[in-house]
């Protein structure tokens, strides 16, 4: 679905609209995110946001130009795609012939009544999960041709490699090990989501370390690469770190996540950090820690700390296609 304004919805809207799905989805079984493509990258988003997921659900309203272009691809490549549109106009003549679901969302029922067609949706899909949903998939069935095009999933850490690479993180972190590079924390900062687990993590093994949660906002202005921890478009990092930092005698952070492409995250939780903290992060040591980071991309902030630096491996253990 659209990221930024359309002709009929704001971007608040369609955020909106988004976790009105989220809790069914969850019910069955998926984890969502929003398809995001940026200048430079099309090919990667579309291959790994559109491609490889269980899943797509389409939302033609507006008929945004990005959204019929990933709906293409899609139906290139694959089955298990949802079309959904506020009005049946909205979908191109081609398509009426496909199921697809018109919805209300502004009223308590249309509310209830979407989020129970999204559920039923789902049922149908998992009880015929080879069924042609698509002209183009039509159009290779009656020619005998072997479909759906589904290129090989991304390499995927196995929960194994996960854990080890956690032990080897806090290793580096522990003055007891051999493998201790001179930094040990006084409080653990995880990104949300991924870095909170793995601090939570972090802390049980480096003798119970105090461990906080930042969380990145994203999808709230027109770059949907942005990411921001402060309000107003970021109401949940309330937390006083300034007083923490006094109260505790803090002088040491890290700060974590379990994945890193541009870094941009990993920079802007920095610059918030210290801002938040004020005079006092100025005689304070900061470090980041990573578990992987992607080869091939231009990153504006290198880990202190990385397991698998360039790595060429997409998908931790815990994520669904």
């Amino acid at each position: 679905m659209p990221l930024s304004r359309t002709r009929t919805c704001t971007a608040e809207e369609w955020t909106d609209i988004y976790n009105q799905m989220l809790p069914t989805l969850a019910r069955h079984g998926y984890a969502c995110h929003r398809c995001v493509t940026a200048p430079g990258s099309v090919l990667r988003g579309i291959l790994e946001n559109v491609i490889h997921c269980d899943l797509v659900i389409a939302d033609l309203t507006d008929r945004n130009a990005n959204v019929f272009y990933e709906l293409g691809v899609r139906h290139a490549m694959s089955n298990r795609t949802v079309i959904l549109t506020q009005r049946s106009e909205d979908v191109p003549f081609d398509l009426r012939g496909y199921a697809y679901y018109v919805y209300g969302w502004r009223t308590e029922a249309d509310r209830r009544a979407f989020k129970e067609a999204i559920g039923g949706i789902l049922q149908i899909i998992e009880s015929e999960p080879n069924r042609v949903d698509s002209p183009i998939g039509e159009f290779f069935a009656g020619k005998g041709t072997e479909w759906p095009f589904r290129p090989s999933l991304p390499e995927q850490f196995t929960w194994g490699e996960y854990w080890r690479s956690v032990n080897q993180l806090a290793d580096q972190l522990s003055p007891r090990t051999t493998a201790y590079k001179g930094f040990k924390p006084d409080l653990l900062i995880g990104i949300s989501r991924g870095g909170s687990a793995l601090a939570d993590f972090l802390s049980a093994l480096l003798d119970d370390t105090p461990a906080v949660t930042l969380w990145a906002e994203r999808f709230f202005g027109p770059d949907p690469a942005d990411v921001t921890y402060s309000p107003p478009n970021n109401p949940f990092n309330r937390m006083n770190f300034s007083a923490i930092v006094q109260q505790k005698g803090i002088s040491r952070i890290l700060l974590v996540d379990d994945y890193c492409k541009t870094g941009t995250s990993m920079r802007k939780a920095l610059e918030f950090l210290r801002l938040e903290i004020g005079g006092l992060a100025e005689q304070m040591e900061f470090k980041t820690a990573i578990l992987a980071t992607v080869g091939g991309l231009t990153r504006t902030i290198e880990p202190d700390y990385c397991i698998h630096p360039n790595t060429s491996k997409s998908l931790l253990p815990y994520w669904r296609g």
